[in-house]
């Protein structure tokens, strides 16, 4: 086994956080699937990321699409030198601890609609060059919002399709869901996301469709202001909780009324930041340190969808033969895949909460199975105390079904294997 890269995550002390997917000094121990993620491809849009190996060192087993990606994507001034710069990495090292052995592809996304299109292109051609009897994943941690300057219906015309193309070539999609507690996102809105594109697609409108579209327009606009890929609605979209299992406290999606339009929730406070180097200038040279400035842990939903990313990926390397046979093609069908992440949850009702129960997947000998506990009602339990006989459970959790894909995806036939 190879030796741990020094930019690996390091062990936190609560059980409900990131040390369920550490393997520092744990190797013969962490319990997750043998294959661990050996088999399947994960392609990750960053730009915030340093594939250096003397400033980020343990990176080397990151592969590119092209020398063009290999570059530093971000050079701040030393004084910017904070955590933010390593967005990416710490990306990386979720999707690294939660499936070791996968193949891992980062890529540029740059920040306009047009540009996020161009590479889900990328990502296409490079899976079916390269991969397509492959399972394969999209991390998107990442949302490209509207404001003054960004129309959001543009953006859907932009890059709406092309997320649906990458869906139809059998790549799942995994977005953060973002960290601005504006609004609650509902499928209702995700929904008319949806509706917008399909009009925005037909090459005549009738009257009735121009005047529908307008005002699916103006929606868009000027109330819901949808990021993307995360609002769409055949995406696994991924909101994050602390560790008192607090999804309301940052995080859009969440409110008291209708399940919230988030599918999947996953640990995001407290992610430790791998230890970096940076350049500064010394007698006018530039000479490598330690990183001094920024946090040592760093938290939002960025960091919870690489986990469920992760996650699945171990999940899709590790069935048994039997259980290939019951879901065969599922991989290859993102959105049954994603149904069937969802259905396999398992509730965690908040405490005090009247609210439907928040989901939870469990990751444990065999990421996915369904978690032993009864369907209904369990409350969450204490931060410095694992449940019992799961010491080392991740969580993920949602509040109630969405339905986007059933006109995309049979049901799948759901069994547990010991």
């Amino acid at each position: 086994m190879e030796p741990l890269p020094t930019g690996y995550l390091q062990v936190t002390s609560d059980w409900w956080g990131l040390n369920s997917i550490s393997h520092v000094g744990t190797w013969d121990h962490y319990v997750c699937p043998k294959q661990k993620g050996d088999g399947v491809v994960v392609y990750v849009l960053e730009n915030s990321v340093s594939l250096n190996e003397k400033e980020a060192p343990g990176f080397a087993w990151v592969k590119t699409l092209t020398d063009q990606d290999r570059i530093d994507f971000s050079q701040p001034s030393p004084s910017q030198y904070e955590s933010n710069h390593f967005h990416g990495n710490i990306v990386l090292s979720v999707i690294r601890k939660a499936a070791p052995l996968a193949t891992v592809y980062v890529l540029k996304r740059n920040s306009s609609a047009e540009q996020l299109s161009a590479a889900m292109e990328r990502v296409i051609g490079h899976y079916k060059d390269n991969h397509s009897q492959q399972p394969a994943l999209l991390n998107c941690s990442i949302g490209l919002g509207t404001d003054r300057t960004r129309d959001a219906t543009a953006m859907i015309k932009a890059c709406f399709e092309k997320i649906d193309e990458v869906m139809r070539n059998g790549i799942l999609v995994v977005a953060a869901a973002g960290n601005k507690p504006v609004r609650e996102v509902t499928e209702e809105m995700r929904g008319e996301c949806r509706d917008y594109a399909e009009l925005a697609s037909l090459k005549s409108l009738t009257k009735e469709q121009k005047e529908e579209m307008d005002k699916l327009g103006e929606t868009l606009n000027n109330v819901v202001k949808p990021a993307f890929p995360p609002m769409h609605p055949r995406v696994l979209s991924v909101g994050g909780y602390d560790e008192k299992f607090d999804c309301r406290k940052l995080y859009y999606g969440t409110g008291n009324s209708v399940p919230a339009g988030v599918d999947v929730y996953a640990p995001a406070f407290d992610v430790p930041v791998p230890k970096m180097k940076v350049q500064v200038q010394e007698q006018g040279r530039l000479v490598l340190k330690d990183r001094v400035q920024g946090r040592d842990f760093d938290q939002g939903t960025s960091f919870a969808a690489p986990l469920v990313a992760g996650c699945i990926a171990s999940y899709l390397s590790s069935l048994p033969p039997q259980a290939k046979s019951d879901l065969a093609g599922v991989w290859c069908r993102p959105c049954a895949l994603k149904e069937w992440v969802i259905k396999n949850a398992a509730p965690i009702q908040e405490k005090g909460g009247n609210s439907p129960p928040y989901r939870a997947v469990k990751n444990r000998e065999k990421l996915g199975y369904v978690i032993e506990v009864e369907r209904g009602t369990q409350s969450a339990p204490p931060t410095n105390q694992a449940p019992a006989g799961n010491p080392t459970q991740q969580t993920v959790r949602r509040r109630g079904p969405i339905d986007a894909c059933k006109k995309d995806a049979a049901p799948v036939a759901v069994r547990k294997y010991s």
